[in-house]
């Protein structure tokens, strides 16, 4: 890749090879013109001969370098100067290799030749009119180039900014007709091969070919280029390649399956950049991990491990974890590793369920065939399915359980800053797995990795796993020497990088990394403020620099202090309300949502009063920056403060300020602000007749935010409103109006994306759904109509109040005479429902007191008991048979409020539930008894509960399967003694005849064999399919401890196959257990009856050289023959395992054996073009002439198919040269027909006919 740069004016081309390509790079985006710079123009040295750079395109070149350097980018790429087009070597490279360029790039620049903004505040109607018909967007090449990179950005002919593909994604979708996920960067995967067809259709190309080339990007393939092949075939090569690609270029999923995945990817549309948002580890740091024994056991661990990292704040945590995805456990052919970064500055990341749902979708994008493990689940929940960490963690569960998952490594990076109840489902989870996944033999590889401050409240939640496991703690707290030492390394480094940045002297340098080592409670994150306060000291003479090193900052809380201390007097106002905004914000807001949020006051009544208000947007980056200096950073186009402590340094405890900015800032004031800020905004003009909330996003760039955001705002501040407000909200909430419409509905397509929108029809719905109590008390006060129903579910204000645990306004609505008992349109559920499904307690007390009807059906007949049982919500549960609720009420299904409790392992609710007389052995519509799903699922004290209460043991499911093959088949060995204690029938067999037994020694539970063992169960059962025994099964899986244990009947056969333990052994490849069978006598020549394969001929095919030895030993048939007379030496030549075609002649195998189609081993060797096996064939007087039934010899094979080395060898042995086949082809006519030259020109050295080359006949 060649790259451009400007050193001191003059531009350069660098070449940089793959392994050496700068990280962080620039790329231009534009359409071609007349007079393009090209490769061969750079490479001019003389002033006359840079002409080229007199061509119009070089404008584009100059924009592009410029921008980058704003940027802070060195090097830039531009298509048509960066390729040397005349070597079309390069060009094929280039054109396989551009998705990548563009993927990789930290920015590409748009250039719109033909869309004009010659200043910022020009006409915006004039050049979005423009920017919808540009050019760009009908060329081909584009598609990749808006698609591939994380950061596109558009610039007018000027170099006026225009927005990024986030800004101006209503506009791209509309003209390019693109799904919003495409931009959004969804997995290409996500996407069916015709939808990834279709959107290159309505693009042209100069060349024909490059409609088809221009997707080789989109669709991960490589293809060489022919140019003139046309465009039909070059789409046929296309689709050759995406096929060849299999699972990984095409994947089957139906739209079902494209919208889970969406559904988890909209949940956390950016957690790659919640990752990138961290620095990259310095080499030679992160060793207290790395090498620590702990670590090393984890990574390379074959099982399922949990590693707890634990460290102070500041001592690089993040860093690390961004260091393990992206080098240390990356994803390779055999690993997947999946992340997640909490954050407290952003909603969406700090939030269980988010995490779960971003793990998943990049697991399924890795392995698409897994997302079928989510579908029952997604077909449950819809697009709530982000929401439900209960079923996402099942989801998680049973798919690294799946062989198919492979190694996974989930790294979680901050869990302090998740929300709290997230925190503890998270923990409760990982223990339950993690002690259960021990006692599980070939299950799930889940190597998770959790990085936290080492708080109380998350040691406490890990104590019992640390008591288990006491190698999952990795503190780093008991680790400070170690990093002291890494922090002295990066020390030293960054003292000689601010030399040579400041132009320090040796002294000054000496002085400088003397104090910083001296000092005490050193940390990177105190490192970095530190730099950061040097470097930004007015003309760093000696003296100042000094007077700085003498009063560092000994702390984080010092450096802060220090770095606010910067704000000017004038300043302070304005600065305090940036830094509320920021800590109050739901998240980071972009620059040009900040330029808005600081600039809105109370008389702003439109965009035209505020416009006057708004920095230039050029300057506002540098205006930030000086308002509060190195405490705020920008990211992306996007403000934070520098560090997580930096919030906890500014905000007060108990909402009182107690320092000049330490504890300075009260979280209920930052709301206050927050929600002043959002309904000012929507309460502009402009939304009055606005109708089209799309093209209104675009247009008003703090619409976003304040439309998401302001009712949350709102909520938690509610009772500070002015009069001021609480009309402005009224306005706001108004459902007749086109504000409404607008800010509503883009609230709800972020907030439920593939919900659709309820369409409220009045303002009281409007404020119980949100939660604003005042609004709510107004309008009853003036007579609003409690129980108007919306007109997409027909549900009234009680509704959404109880479904979302709003207490205050429940009781509000009560008061007001609402219907307790209305019912939706959907499902037939009254409030009662939604309050006890979302666990709402206090709720479901105020309409049980109200005289809701307890036992009320939805449409599938569950009542609000059976919800509740399902959802593990204990006291709804009491509070319902407290109201003598139907106990054993059955759903559509069969399924009563016990059996989902069982299913789901509510123990306590299932206690409740029996004390109420529940029927124990209530059955659903497969005749599952709560018994048989709670030792399904291993919930062993439920069990212990429904066995106490009589539960029918044996009782069977319509697969016949009882509960004690259900915790057998699922390895649960302490149900299994549980069952053994009520005297389950240990050989029960379900209606394809597997017992229990059958099921263990499948599964390689070798603890449950012994139980079943000791209980005497069969140890002779087969299953109806295949017949195959226990034995059978386990020396198959390798399981050598249960082959020992079932040493019974060495030789039984299985009746469909006859198939001995001893070739399933040998085939499997488990040397351990035929050693195990060898010595137990079993019959070593057994074959069985589908190919009369003998153990011996399955190790020789599998080149197993171990088991080959063992078997010889003892005295196998060497020549024994299968169902097509394959000897053992016929498979080893055949599969080129030349070790083990030694091991054979050595024990006198017969050279010359031959099979059904009479091939010898030396033609099979010949063949397949094992040289050394020929050479060791021959040395054993193989027959160099054998024929076979097309009279083709081992030297027409090897001449055929290209093997000159094995050719040499034949005709040195003397083999016939001139030989003829059945189609009167000589080895010569062979190699000339396919093209051979080399060994053509050997044979015809030995060969006396003549010939004439054809095409090779079909055969």
């Amino acid at each position: 890749m060649r790259l451009l740069q400007y050193n001191n004016g003059d531009l350069s081309l660098t070449t940089f090879f793959a392994d050496k390509i700068p990280q962080k790079y620039a790329i231009l985006s534009h359409t071609w013109g007349a007079e393009e710079v090209t490769f061969e123009d750079l490479q001019k040295r003389t002033c006359e001969e840079k002409a080229g750079y007199k061509k119009a395109g070089y404008k584009k070149i100059q924009f592009c370098g410029e921008q980058a350097r704003r940027d802070g980018l060195q090097y830039f790429w531009v298509d048509t100067c960066c390729i040397d087009k005349s070597s079309s070597a390069e060009l094929t490279e280039a054109i396989n290799s551009m998705f990548r360029w563009y993927r990789e790039s930290t920015k590409c620049y748009v250039y719109l030749s033909d869309v004009s903004r010659p200043a910022v505040d020009s006409d915006d109607l004039a050049w979005e009119a423009a920017f919808r018909i540009s050019r760009w967007f009908t060329r081909g090449w584009t598609l990749q180039e808006l698609i591939a990179p994380i950061s596109v950005e558009f610039f007018s002919e000027e170099g006026e900014r225009l927005g990024d593909k986030s800004t101006l994604e209503g506009h791209i979708c509309e003209i390019a007709r693109l799904p919003a996920k495409a931009l959004r960067g969804s997995p290409l995967s996500d996407f069916s091969i015709t939808s990834r067809m279709s959107w290159v259709e309505r693009r042209e190309t100069t060349r024909e070919e490059d409609q088809a080339y221009s997707l080789l990007g989109i669709f991960d393939v490589y293809m060489p280029l022919i140019y003139g092949e046309g465009k039909e075939h070059a789409f046929r090569r296309l689709r050759d390649e995406i096929s060849a690609q299999g699972s990984s270029a095409i994947v089957n999923w139906g739209d079902k399956e494209r919208e889970c995945m969406q559904a988890l990817r909209g949940s956390a549309p950016e957690y790659e950049q919640f990752k990138d948002r961290n620095p990259d580890r310095r080499e030679g740091t992160c060793q207290w991990v790395l090498q620590h024994e702990n670590f090393q056991n984890w990574k390379e661990s074959s099982s399922s491990r949990l590693l707890w990292i634990s460290a102070d704040p500041g001592c690089g945590k993040s860093v690390l974890s961004k260091s393990l995805v992206d080098e240390d456990v990356k994803n390779t052919d055999t690993r997947t590793t999946c992340y997640f970064f909490f954050k407290d500055d952003n909603d969406a990341q700090k939030d269980i369920a988010t995490a779960l749902s971003a793990l998943l979708h990049q697991l399924f994008q890795r392995k698409p065939k897994l997302i079928q493990h989510a579908m029952s689940g997604f077909a449950a929940n819809g697009d709530k399915l982000p929401q439900s960490f209960h079923t996402l963690w099942d989801i998680l569960t049973k798919t690294v359980a799946d062989p198919e998952a492979g190694e996974v490594f989930c790294i979680l990076d901050a869990l302090d800053e998740c929300a709290e109840a997230g925190r503890y489902q998270i923990i409760n989870a990982l223990g339950i797995f993690y002690q259960h996944s021990s006692s599980r033999k070939n299950a799930s590889q889940l190597k998770m990795c959790i990085t936290s401050r080492p708080y109380p409240d998350i040691e406490r939640r890990f104590t019992d796993l640390t008591t288990i496991f006491p190698t999952i703690r990795l503190r780093g707290e008991h680790e400070s020497d170690i990093i002291s030492q890494e922090i002295d390394l990066v020390i030293k480094w960054r003292v000689s990088q601010l030399g040579s940045e400041l132009r320090l002297n040796n002294s000054e340098r000496s002085n400088l990394e003397t104090e910083l080592l001296r000092m005490t409670n050193r940390t990177y994150l105190w490192l970095t403020l530190i730099f950061d306060i040097i470097r930004e000291m007015n003309r760093p003479t000696s003296r100042k620099l000094k007077a700085a090193i003498s009063n560092l900052p000994s702390t984080v809380d010092e450096a802060y202090e220090a770095i606010l201390a910067r704000v000017k007097e004038d300043d302070r106002p304005q600065a305090r309300k940036l830094l509320y905004i920021i800590v109050g914000a739901t998240r980071p807001l972009t620059l040009q949502e900040m330029n808005i949020a600081l600039a809105i006051e109370d008389h702003h009544r439109s965009y035209d009063d505020l416009q006057p208000d708004l920095d230039d947007e050029a300057r506002f980056e540098a205006s930030v920056r000086h308002l509060c200096g190195l405490f705020v950073t920008v990211v992306d186009q996007k403000v934070y403060l520098i560090h997580q402590t930096a919030k906890e340094f500014l905000l007060a405890k108990d909402e009182v300020a107690v320092g000049k900015w330490k504890h300075s800032l009260i979280p209920m004031e930052s709301e206050i602000l927050m929600a002043r800020i959002c309904i000012l905004y929507l309460s502009f003009t402009e939304f009055e007749g606005a109708t089209d909330h799309k093209s209104a996003l675009v247009k008003y760039d703090f619409l976003k935010y304040a439309a998401g955001s302001w009712a949350s705002h709102y909520r938690k501040s509610q009772y500070s409103a002015t009069e001021q407000i609480l009309q402005l909200i009224l306005g706001i909430c108004d459902t007749q109006s086109l504000r409404f419409n607008i800010w509503f509905d883009v609230y709800w397509t972020m907030a439920h994306q593939w919900e659709s929108n309820p369409c409220f029809t009045s303002p009281l719905t409007v404020g119980s759904y949100f939660g604003h109590e005042v609004i709510v008390k107004l309008l009853l006060e003036a007579k609003a109509d409690v129980d108007s129903k919306d007109d997409k579910n027909g549900r009234t204000p009680l509704f959404w109040a109880a479904e979302n645990g709003d207490e205050g306004i429940v009781k509000l609505l009560l008061e007001a005479k609402a219907d307790v008992d209305s019912k939706d349109d959907n499902n037939g559920r009254t409030p009662l429902f939604w309050a006890a499904w979302n666990g709402h307690e206090g709720v479901v007390k105020l309409l049980l007191e109200a005289k809701a009807d307890v036992d009320s059906k939805d449409d599938n007949n569950c009542t609000p008991l059976s919800w509740a049982a399902e959802s593990g919500h204990e006291g709804i549960v009491k509070l319902f048979l407290e109201a003598k609720a139907d106990v054993d009420s059955d759903d559509i299904f069969g399924h009563t409020p016990l059996l989902w409790a069982a299913r789901n392992g509510h123990e306590s609710i299932v206690k409740l539930l029996l004390e109420a007389k529940a029927d124990v052995d209530s059955k659903d519509d497969n005749n599952c008894t709560p018994l048989s799903w709670a030792a399904r699922n291993g919930h062993e004290s439920i069990v212990k509960l429904l066995l106490e209460a009589k539960a029918d043991v044996d009782s069977k499911d319509d697969n016949s399967r009882t509960p004690l093959s259900w915790a057998v088949r699922n390895g649960y060995e302490g149900i299994v003694k549980l069952l053994f204690e009520a005297k389950a029938d240990i050989d029960s067999k379900d209606k394809n005849s597997w017992t229990p037994l059958l099921w263990a020694a499948r599964n390689g539970y070798e603890g449950i064999v012994k139980l079943l063992l000791e209980a005497k169960a069969d140890v002779d059962s087969k299953n109806d399919n295949s017949q195959t025994t226990p034995l059978s099964w386990a020396a198959e899986n390798g399981d050598e401890g249960i082959v020992k244990l079932l040493f019974e009947d060495v030789d039984s056969k299985d009746d469909n196959s006859q198939t001995t333990p001893l070739s399933w052994a040998a085939e499997s490849g488990h040397g351990s257990i035929v050693k195990l069978l060898l010595e137990a006598k079993t019959d070593v020549d057994s074959k069985d009856d589908y190919s009369q394969t003998t153990p011996l001929s399955w190790a020789v095919e599998n080149g197993d050289e171990g088991i080959v030895k063992l078997l010889v030993e003892t005295e196998a048939d060497i020549n024994s023959k299968d169902d097509n007379s394959r000897t053992p030496l016929l498979w080893a030549a055949r599969n080129g395992h030349e070790s083990i075609v030694k091991l054979l002649l050595e024990a006198k195998a017969d050279v010359d054996s031959k099979n059904d189609n009479s091939r010898t081993p030396l033609s099979w060797a010949a063949r397949n073009g094992h040289e050394g096996i020929v050479k060791l064939l021959l040395e054993a007087k193989a027959d160099v002439d054998s024929k076979d039934e097309n009279n083709w010899t081992p030297l027409s094979w090897a001449a055929r198919n290209g093997h000159e080395g094995i050719v040499k060898l034949l005709l040195e042995a003397k083999a016939d040269v001139d030989s003829k086949d059945d189609y009167s082809w000589t080895p010569l006519s062979w190699a000339a027909g396919n093209g051979h030259e080399g060994i053509v020109k050997l044979l015809k050295s030995f060969s006396t006919i003549s010939f004439s080359a054809t095409s090779p006949p079909t055969t």
